[in-house]
């Protein structure tokens, strides 16, 4: 018979695994080898609680800088003053 203590580390598992899959959508279980200091530096600089979390979020970082890149490369066909004539208030009326 399974002990009480093994069952309740499985229900609290379950449930992580439940909000993770919530939250992320697709969860991939694996195994990295991370440098303790930089997770530790990352941690801190993003503001997260656990390894998962700020390994979740420099990947989301990673993603929008490099969006980010490829608007900024994008040829809008807009010069400055264009883009100030927009920016003038307007009256209506």
């Amino acid at each position: 018979m399974p002990s009480l203590y093994g069952f309740c580390n499985r229900v609290r598992h379950i449930t992580m695994v439940a909000r993770m899959r919530i939250i992320v959508g697709k969860v991939k279980r694996t195994t990295v080898n991370l440098d303790t200091e930089l997770v530790g530096e990352a941690r801190e600089i993003l503001g997260t609680r656990t390894t998962t979390d700020t390994v979740h979020e420099a990947l989301r970082d990673v993603i929008r800088r490099e969006a980010l890149r490829h608007l900024a490369e994008h040829d809008w066909g807009m010069t400055l003053e264009d883009l100030n004539e927009m920016r003038t208030p307007r009256t209506f009326g």
